[in-house]
């Protein structure tokens, strides 16, 4: 499965809680930038988890079968980040040749401490998330897990997820994104390196309103599969190398089989 080892720091993400908002700026030394979107690193699949319907169509559940267990690992991967991203806010940055954000959150089995570092780049902010963590046997101390690139809003640019793999620090995981919010934004995560055997397989979420996209491609497979819904209606289809024949198979309302329109 695409991201099945990719969630060595899950074990802490429960524990952590996030929150709010920053300024912009037109200088970068006399206010701090807005912290970098938390959008940037989530998607919503739940309509293929937690559908009330128990009994649907072969369609639906090709899609599920596909999108489910994929976005679980990545979303799973991706919880650290987004909340250690979020709660950046909560922090009262300070300027020392560079704007820092730093903080802890705590739960009830450990406590992470997390800086925010940003620095102007080359085409806007550089940024750098370290976080120091001990969980039971898991310790990190003042461990990158992530480094990003964007625009001056925090709104675009691709970042880049590290672990540590054998003691060394490895760059797993890059996604490229433009997000306005949650419900406008697209997101293309490939995997990178690490000791996988699908490097280069890749995912695009999308979402435009309440229109949905996973695209899943396995490069590794020569395989792809895309998936469309509605997320207030929930009719969708899907188009995979591997299910019937690779045409387009869709679903209603009800989750029940139709013909595709047009």
């Amino acid at each position: 499965m695409l991201y099945r080892r990719l969630a060595p720091m899950v074990v802490a993400a429960v524990l952590l809680t996030s929150g709010c908002d920053s300024n912009n700026t037109d200088s970068f030394e006399d206010a701090a930038p807005p912290v970098l979107s938390a959008d940037a690193f989530s998607i919503d699949t739940n309509i293929f988890g937690a559908s009330p319907k128990v009994q649907a169509g072969p369609n639906f559940a090709a899609a599920a079968l596909r999108v489910w267990p994929v976005s679980t690992i990545i979303s799973a991967n991706l919880i650290i980040p987004t909340l250690v991203t979020a709660a950046a806010v909560q922090a009262d940055p300070v300027y020392d040749d560079e704007w820092i954000w730093s903080s802890t959150a705590t739960g009830e089995g450990g406590t992470i401490g997390f800086t925010l570092y940003a620095t102007p780049g080359a085409d806007g902010l550089d940024w750098s998330m370290n976080v120091s963590l001990t969980e039971g046997e898991t310790v990190l101390a003042e461990f990158e897990l992530y480094r990003a690139q964007t625009a001056l809003n925090g709104k675009s640019g691709s970042w880049q997820l590290f672990y540590e793999y054998e003691g060394t620090s490895t760059n797993v995981l890059r996604a490229d994104f433009e997000v306005t919010d949650q419900d406008t934004k697209s997101i293309l995560f490939t995997v990178v390196g690490g000791p996988f055997d699908n490097v280069g397989d890749s995912v695009e979420y999308r979402a435009d309103g309440s229109v949905r996209e996973f695209e899943w491609t396995e490069q590794s497979q020569s395989r792809s599969h895309l998936v469309m819904w509605d997320a207030v209606t929930r009719a969708g289809s899907i188009t995979s190398t591997n299910f019937n024949g690779g045409t387009p198979s869709c679903w209603d309302t009800n989750l029940d089989d139709v013909a595709c329109a047009g």
